[in-house]
């Protein structure tokens, strides 16, 4: 029986109508923004304010079907990939590079990975003008457990890798935190973890690489061939050539972690417990510690254990229907208690993954409601790919003119003062750190590297991880963040690149870049791809479509309910 509304017009007519309407009028508003910054900003606010609707109703479900899709893709291609070995895959990316040279070699060389797919925040324009070529190489090739190794091919991804060492009964040193981070990715960037004063960074586990240079021959280096490329390729962002494949140290996996939650109150005792776990002789396996303001924090503390001592501490934090972790955190804290737990060892490398770190309390401001969690918990999180994708030029420059995505690496000796220099520039909350094992190598790399004096052959450094939308009086967008790359400069820090505005100059007075300029000359990359300078590089408009104004932009970042 047809349904009759108003008159004889029937409700799909009208539902039509009322869609077309609402499309039509959004379109000409947004002609309207490119020509006007009054309609653009209102426009923006208007869909930042309510973009968790369109990220519960589209991209939550498009985020579920995308993991349905590359599971199925997998399989499919497993049975083309026995048959296709690694070596013809690298043949193939071999074979695309050779046809650039015949060409001409008129633009730099690049991945063909789209820039949305990637984790980082960076757009990546740079592309547009590059060669693309593109890198079929997402497989796990070998586990080794006579040498306790994995050699991976670059594009597969966390999540896919620690499943495969779970069922052998290993994990990575190195574990992250995001599933749909690369191993390519974390080499060519940085890679911090609560297990980084004992491991150092994850490239620091790393054993081998197979690269691909720009005269399509194929090397490997280690620590016995290659050196300095070898020491030259983390942290380069693929500046130096196509990596294929990687060995990595591995580690026997145990069933749980046990953590200890010790809160802290004031930047000054979170600095002082922190610096006293990270720096103890025999450390706990497992470090961090997270500032929830600038009154109180918790320093996180554990080890890998097989057995539960009392069940009563046992909490699954990974079940949907749990608090976000970091709230977890804050309601331990609040007891103003130490306390103890026991994780399952895979649910603790995701504890932040439901709620992107705390990130996603920005898009849905409910998203720690019990109901919501219960309801749509398990559909978390969406793609960061996904969110990236469906973000238009404005509500970018939105993001980039009032929140702060940051990660500096600081000497633990100056980690106090860095924290309340944060605290008066950005003043974002909450803070993770994690401390990281900074060894003295020979030739040193991007990083500087000098033997302490008291001996050890390694420095401590704490990453800061700075993420969310500042609350300081005093900030101010490109402003603020000169002056924590100025003090990173000047303290021997360094820049884990998010939005870089430094000069080449500042750049190489951070980053030794000696070695790495002569291996460009030696493995020919130079010409070839792009200058990692020129890869993270941001370029301030000196526009600004959005002014600071604290506490309001944030407001959703308090409004979570545990």
């Amino acid at each position: 029986m047809e349904m009759l509304l108003f008159g004889g017009f029937d409700l799909k007519f009208v539902l039509g109508v009322f869609v077309g309407v609402i499309c039509i009028v959004f379109t000409t508003l947004l002609l309207i923004s490119k020509r006007n910054a009054r309609v653009a900003k209102w426009l923006t606010q208007f869909f930042v304010n309510y973009r968790w609707a369109f990220v519960i109703l589209i991209v939550l479900p498009l985020s579920g079907l995308f993991d349905i899709f590359w599971f199925l893709r997998h399989q499919l291609i497993k049975s083309r990939r026995s048959h296709l070995s690694h070596q013809e895959r690298v043949e193939e990316v071999q074979e695309q590079i050779r046809k650039w040279r015949a060409s001409g070699s008129k633009k730099p060389l690049s991945t063909a990975r789209p820039s949305w797919l990637s984790y980082s925040t960076r757009t990546s324009s740079y592309k547009e003008k590059c060669h693309l070529i593109k890198l079929d190489l997402g497989d796990v090739l070998e586990i080794d457990k006579e040498k306790m190794t994995v050699r991976v091919e670059p594009m597969v991804n966390i999540g896919h890798l620690s499943r495969t060492l779970f069922e052998e009964g290993l994990t990575l040193a190195v574990m992250p935190d995001m599933e749909d981070i690369t191993i390519a990715g974390l080499t060519m960037g940085y890679g911090f973890e609560s297990s980084s004063h004992v491991y150092g960074t994850f490239s620091e586990t790393i054993l081998r690489y197979e690269v691909v240079l720009a005269d399509a021959t194929v090397v490997y280096a280690s620590q016995h061939e290659n050196r300095e490329l070898f020491h030259c390729l983390p942290m380069c962002y693929g500046t130096l050539g196509f990596i294929t494949a990687l060995d990595i140290k591995v580690i026997p996996a145990k069933k749980y972690a046990k953590i200890m939650y010790i809160p802290v109150f004031g930047l000054e005792e979170a600095a002082e417990v922190f610096t006293k776990y990270s720096m103890e002789e025999k450390p706990h396996q497992l470090v961090e510690c997270l500032i929830l303001n600038e009154k109180r924090g918790v320093v996180l503390v554990g080890d890998f254990v097989d057995q539960v001592a009392e069940k009563s501490k046992m909490n699954s934090i990974g079940w949907w229907f749990k608090p976000w972790y970091y709230k977890h955190c804050e309601y331990l804290v609040s007891t103003c208690k130490v306390m103890e737990e026991y994780i399952p060892l895979r649910q603790y490398y995701q504890r932040y993954m439901r709620g992107i770190f705390w990130e996603l309390a920005l898009i849905i401001p409910f998203g720690n409601n019990m109901f919501f969690r219960t309801l749509y918990g398990w559909m978390l999180p969406p793609k960061v790919p996904f969110l990236k994708l469906t973000q238009n030029e404005f509500i970018r420059k939105y993001y980039e003119d009032l929140h702060v995505l940051q990660d500096i690496l600081v000497p633990v000796t100056i980690l106090h003062e860095t924290l309340k220099k944060f605290n008066q520039w950005l003043g974002v909350y909450p803070l993770r750190l994690c401390p990281c094992r900074h060894p003295w190598k020979e030739p040193s790399g991007l990083l500087k590297t000098a033997r302490c004096q008291d001996g050890r052959d390694h420095e401590m450094y704490v990453d800061v991880g700075v993420w969310g939308v500042p609350q300081s009086n005093q900030f101010e967008p490109v402003t603020s963040i000169r002056k924590v790359e100025d003090w990173a400069v000047n303290n021997r820090c360094y820049q884990a690149m998010g939005v870089s505005y430094m000069s080449k100059e500042q750049y190489e007075q951070m980053f030794d870049t000696s070695l790495y300029n002569k291996v460009r000359m030696v493995y020919h990359a130079e010409g070839a791809f792009p200058h990692v300078y020129d890869k993270v590089k941001k370029q301030p408009t000196g526009e600004y479509y959005f002014s600071h104004s604290p506490h309001s932009t944030n407001s959703c970042a308090n409004s979570n309910e545990a």
